[in-house]
């Protein structure tokens, strides 16, 4: 059974993921209130996607990946399309992984900058508890065979 108190910090952390497009326009004070509401969120669940996201920078997905929370058990990010330094973003991601973590869904298809240094970056930081992985690469161009 979910406490009050959990079900409100599931509430704040959805209203806080609704904003978080609108927050990280309005600069880095704005979002670091965002992921400490998103950071408090005890579902367990870390999902975004970004890939209709206008003006994406890295150092917006660096301070999303900030509110991954230690006790996030499974992140789902779709990213489709994206034109950023997708390696130095994977290895961002990686290092915020937290040990927990048993599931993790990434969907960076068609990400015309991904290269092995990225997916070796990631593979670098996989927590030991990982019982699901799913990746999907499909159309990125500079990744080897």
């Amino acid at each position: 059974s979910v406490s009050d108190d959990d079900a409100a910090a599931g509430l704040r952390a959805t209203l806080a993921k609704t904003g978080w497009s609108r927050a990280r326009q309005e600069g880095a004070e704005t979002t670091r209130a965002f992921q400490e509401v998103i950071a408090r969120d005890v579902s367990g669940e870390w999902t975004w996607d970004v890939s209709s996201w206008s003006r994406l920078a890295n150092a917006d997905l660096e301070r999303l990946f900030l509110a991954v929370s230690p006790r996030t058990r499974a992140v789902h990010l779709r990213c489709t399309g994206v034109e950023l330094d997708m390696n130095g973003m994977l290895a961002a991601l990686g290092e915020r992984l937290p040990p927990s973590l048993s599931c993790l869904q990434l969907d960076a298809s068609w990400c015309s900058e991904l290269g092995d240094g990225g997916c070796a970056a990631l593979a670098a930081h996989l927590p030991p508890q990982l019982q699901t992985l799913d990746l999907d690469f499909h159309g990125c161009q500079r990744l080897g065979d």
